[in-house]
């Protein structure tokens, strides 16, 4: 069989999912391709409607909108409010949210050796930063999470069903978060912008920050976090654990996961 997959979205200057998806081809023995779709919100619905493919990604600012392309969800996605992978199954698009599988494996990846976890901020509340609510909840619940925006009223309204069922969510302004930076046990990045709070930045000593844009490998909110003596971390290690989980929906074979990290991120984090 031939995959036929891709990722939607706008803007896409820099992507490095064709790569993993192609590794993954390759560890697999199985042929295919992944094309990138660089389409505006008026346009991109025309991609998930077309018949061709068998798996696509979705990418900013597509991720919302993407729901009302499914004909099914899956829990995840309907948690989220938001989508990432499409699965065309019997002529019906299928959706789901692997951010929230790649989010959940990063964390992990530090839970044996942070300290207690009790405070946690997310910068964001578009549909990556959803995902990483999830996560969070999973790996290091109960736990206190504040979640920073732009209007923190409009995330409050928009969230509302993502946490409900979860407690102790706060929303904060960009600037209310910045003053409060260093109380915070884990802070994770989940906008585009490379330093969307006011400057300069202080955090907890020990803290475990990471910033979900990967490109470049440290941004400048990183660089800060590091200055104050925090763990950092990009966002390479979660792109490639929600490629792995969207290329297991699409193909249903094992994703060499540990092996692709050894193997692929040292050649991306040097480029």
């Amino acid at each position: 069989m031939f995959f036929r997959c891709g990722l939607v979205g706008e803007h896409i200057s820099y992507s490095l999912s064709p790569r993993i998806f192609e590794w993954g081809l390759r560890a697999c023995g199985l042929e295919g391709e992944y094309r990138l779709y660089d389409l505006p919100p008026n346009r991109a619905r025309e991609v998930a409607e077309h018949s061709g493919w068998h798996g696509l990604n979705v990418t900013t600012p597509h991720k919302c909108a993407a729901l009302d392309w499914c004909h099914s969800l899956t829990e995840r996605a309907k948690a989220v409010g938001a989508v990432n992978v499409l699965l065309r199954r019997d002529d019906a698009v299928w959706g789901d949210n692997t951010d929230v599988c790649g989010c959940e494996y990063a964390l992990k990846r530090h839970s044996n050796a942070l300290p207690e976890i009790r405070r946690a901020l997310i910068v964001g509340s578009g549909g990556a930063a959803r995902a990483v609510l999830l996560a969070l909840n999973q790996v290091f619940a109960p736990l206190h999470v504040s979640m920073a925006s732009r209007d923190p009223q409009a995330a409050a309204a928009r969230l509302g069903l993502v946490t409900s069922h979860l407690s102790q969510v706060q929303y904060l302004s960009f600037s209310a978060a910045a003053e409060r930076l260093d109380s915070f046990d884990i802070v994770v990045q989940a906008t585009p912008v490379e330093v969307p709070l006011p400057e300069p930045l202080h955090f907890r000593r020990g803290a475990l920050v990471m910033d979900l844009v990967y490109a470049p490998r440290v941004t400048r909110f990183l660089q800060a976090a590091a200055r104050s003596g925090a763990q950092t971390e990009n966002g390479l290690i979660m792109l490639i654990a929600q490629a792995a989980a969207s290329f297991e929906i699409w193909t249903e074979r094992t994703f060499p996961l540990e092996r692709a990290l050894a193997e692929l991120l040292p050649e991306f984090a040097t480029e």
